[in-house]
């Protein structure tokens, strides 16, 4: 799936600090790793098992891109990701801006996968659950008996 500019790679970083940070990396020295629009990795594992969720890694910064110097001293390890989380990250990175095109854009690249945005995850679970109400109604409201 190539749907963007592949000179632009996406990175993730964990960082000493504990923190797990997916970014479009910029260029780095012998001191700082320069990345764009990171974005913090929460794994949470409660519930139905392992759900990903994001959200903004330097909150308060000013609008548009953010980039960035992370000291190499502070980063444990840095790995490539594969393209569906490219493309959650992507995903992420257009509803923070607020860019909806993009995202309807991403949205429909990434049908049939299963990387969702938190508000996808709400979707999914409210459709889930009005799911199984309808369900629940309708055995309720008839038995089977057999006659023998």
């Amino acid at each position: 799936m190539n749907y963007k500019d592949p000179s632009i790679e996406v990175l993730l970083y964990k960082l000493v600090s504990g923190d797990t940070v997916l970014a479009e990396y910029v260029g780095s020295d012998e001191t700082v790793a320069t990345v764009a629009n990171p974005v913090a990795l929460v794994i949470n594992t409660a519930g139905r098992g392992i759900a990903l969720s994001s959200t903004v890694w330097i909150p308060f910064a000013r609008e548009g891109d953010t980039v960035i110097d992370i000291k190499k001293e502070h980063i444990i390890t840095t790995l490539s990701v594969d393209e569906e989380t490219e493309l959650y990250y992507d995903k992420t990175v257009a509803y923070l801006k607020g860019d909806g095109d993009e995202l309807e854009r991403l949205r429909n690249l990434s049908k049939g996968t299963d990387f969702m945005t938190g508000e996808e995850i709400e979707r999914e679970i409210d459709r889930e659950v009005e799911e199984e109400e309808n369900n629940k109604l309708f055995s309720d409201n008839w038995t089977a008996n057999t006659v023998h």
